[in-house]
């Protein structure tokens, strides 16, 4: 029997005693060395914690070489554990480029996940999207419901030609989502306007103060 089976096999049997041992990382290894990917779906579509747990891990550490399994990833999206959600995201923001840019719409609308630390760290990862990404997800919203992320993914994209007014009207939008998206604008060219980023320090709004900081 091949190592990643045997692995495989000790996980399926155990899968706590595997997980708090940090066996995935054996698991992880073997298939950057080639053990096939399809083997980590039945852990993604399992009932149990701790293997979805392994398979999330493993996929945010194994970057574009888990695009295959992308849309596999997404069902990670809807599961209890903050851990587990946080790996999927990462795992889908490496993976949408190209044909796959669309699923970073599933990274932006994370935005909005009740757990704070996710919220601030899928900030930090929508400043790092590139613009292929960003756009997709701007063409992926439609109608006056997702009017917010159009405007906001609008701003990202147009970052560098925004004026001072343009990023202050974001940071002084009504609704959180919105200041978030002007939050993200605002550090990608804090130079050109300093002056504005006491408007976020000194606001009532943890995340954003994390995020900026």
């Amino acid at each position: 029997m091949l190592k990643g089976e045997e692995l495989i096999s000790e996980l399926l049997n155990d899968p706590q005693a595997f997980v708090n041992q940090a066996k995935p990382d054996l698991l992880l290894q073997e298939y950057f060395r080639g053990f096939p990917l399809d083997t980590l779906r039945p852990l993604i579509y399992s009932d149990d914690l701790y293997l979805k747990s392994a398979a999330a891990y493993i996929l945010s550490e194994l970057g574009a070489q888990g695009k295959e399994l992308i849309a596999d990833t997404v069902k990670l999206l809807n599961e209890e554990s903050a851990v587990v959600r946080f790996s999927a995201i990462e795992s889908i923001m490496t993976c949408a480029t190209g044909e796959l840019a669309n699923y970073f719409v599933y990274v932006v609308q994370a935005l909005e996940d009740e757990h704070l630390g996710i919220r601030v760290q899928v900030m930090k990862l929508v400043y790092n999207a590139s613009t292929e990404q960003l756009l997709a997800a701007y063409n992926w919203y439609g109608g006056e419901d997702a009017l917010i992320h159009k405007k906001g993914l609008d701003a990202l994209l147009k970052v560098d030609s925004l004026s001072e007014r343009d990023i202050y009207v974001l940071l002084d939008e009504n609704n959180a989502l919105g200041r978030k998206y002007g939050t993200i604008a605002l550090k990608k060219i804090n130079q050109k306007f300093p002056g504005l980023s006491d408007k976020v320090l000194t606001s009532d709004d943890v995340e954003l103060k994390k995020f900026f900081r």
